[in-house]
């Protein structure tokens, strides 16, 4: 049964760190799949469906990396005192699944704080991690509003009232994780923009939690709201802030192609379809789908998933160069897709840089010309006619032209 989508909570915060509430369907051949009758094999079909589209996180080098860093700057927090705690960053383009990282951080760390002491996580007295997305135009008491709400707490009272109440409960709940996703709608520019940008600030100072912020081009907004923000403000934040970048795949070093290929051999064992073959995508695809999707793990999701559904509707029940051609894509990478793996194709496309590749002349240079020289021949690097003579003017009565007059 699908579940449906509710408001973001702590209740409903706890059903997402117990993982994945679909299970993964039985294997069947073509042979066993033929024989089930037609609301038979809609309901295998819908399971299959469900489950790809939910087989959860692989743990790429991207993701690996990225969990060591938010867990040292989490850890390095854990402090009591007036100390500063640093506030952590994750800054990348979209599609390369930053809030996918963000989130299965918060969910483990979220079980690993549930673990400590209490023997049942059903247990709502700990929230270990708030989350929050935010939208445009945030104002403060908006902020502080979600996050009360995350709680369960009233959202009734003045700002002041809901910070109090806000505080109390982090310390009684032992929040140590406020979540902030899609940070790029936030404008520090002018005077709205300075207050949010000290109520985020005066939130940071006040409680005991590390905030961890989500979003994509946020160095390039903070760089832009440099005449509205003041420069002690700004090299504050700068000096509080932890960046932690997340990378598309790359493929430009054997190490790079040899982590490509894993990752797809991963995404392979996730994938129930009846003509799977090992090494369907990892030996025979890898290339074209880095043309495709740019090694970007949105847009690899979309292709892989698309495809097992048409790849289940057709029959065809494997994932083939054709059946990939007839899906589209994200307009981000479906925009000169096809030159990208004609290209690639052909070896002219490096799929490193995402640029035409410099290759070196494959046909050979037409052959120079000769020229004869005392019997043998000699490269010439240019053949020019031979001069033609110039008349020679002669003088007297025989070189006046016919007909012409004497002076």
């Amino acid at each position: 049964m699908r579940t449906e989508h509710a408001r973001l909570n702590h209740v409903n915060w706890v059903r997402l760190v117990r993982g994945n509430p679909y299970e993964r369907p039985e294997s069947r051949t073509l042979a066993t799949l033929h024989g089930l009758n037609d609301e038979e094999r809609e309901a295998y079909n819908d399971r299959r469906a469900d489950w790809h589209a939910n087989f959860g996180v692989i743990k790429t080098p991207q993701l690996v990396r990225a969990h060591s860093q938010l867990g040292e700057i989490v850890a390095a927090n854990q402090h009591v005192g007036d100390r500063v705690r640093g506030a952590a960053v994750v800054d990348a383009p979209p599609g390369l699944g930053k809030t996918t990282i963000a989130n299965s951080y918060a969910f483990r760390y979220w079980a690993k704080e549930m673990r400590r002491g209490l023997p049942d996580d059903t247990r709502f007295d700990r929230i270990p991690v708030i989350k929050v997305g935010l939208k445009a135009n945030v104002t403060t008491k908006w902020l502080t509003e979600r996050m009360c709400k995350f709680m369960g707490l009233p959202t009734t009272g003045t700002e002041t009232a809901l910070h109090d109440r806000l505080l109390d409960a982090t310390v009684g709940c032992e929040t140590r994780l406020i979540v902030i996703d899609e940070i790029q709608f936030l404008n520090f520019a002018g005077k709205e923009g300075r207050k949010i940008h000290n109520h985020i600030k005066f939130l940071a100072n006040e409680l005991p939690a590390t905030f961890l912020f989500v979003g994509h081009s946020i160095r390039a907004t903070t760089a832009r709201s440099n005449a509205a923000i003041q420069d002690a403000a700004r090299d504050q934040t700068d000096s509080r802030w932890t960046y932690v970048d997340v990378h598309p795949f790359q493929v430009g070093t054997e190490e790079g192609r040899q982590a490509w290929r894993s990752f797809l051999l991963t995404v392979e064992s996730k994938l129930v379809l009846a003509s799977l073959k090992p090494g369907m995508l990892a030996d025979g695809l890898a290339d074209y789908v880095y043309a495709r999707t740019l090694g970007r793990m949105q847009h690899i999701t979309s292709l892989i998933v698309r495809g097992c559904v048409r790849a289940i509707d057709s029959g065809e029940e494997q994932l083939t160069r054709d059946l990939l051609d007839n899906i589209k894509l994200e307009k981000l990478v479906d925009d000169g897709r096809i030159s990208r793996v004609a290209g690639a194709d052909r070896g002219v496309y490096d799929l490193a840089s995402h640029k035409p590749r410099n290759l070196p002349r494959t046909t050979p240079r037409a052959p120079r010309a000769t020229a004869n020289v005392a019997g043998g021949t000699t490269p010439a690097t240019k053949l020019t006619p031979p001069a033609r003579p110039k008349p020679v003017r002669k003088s007297g009565p025989e070189s006046k032209r016919p007909g012409s007059k004497a002076r």
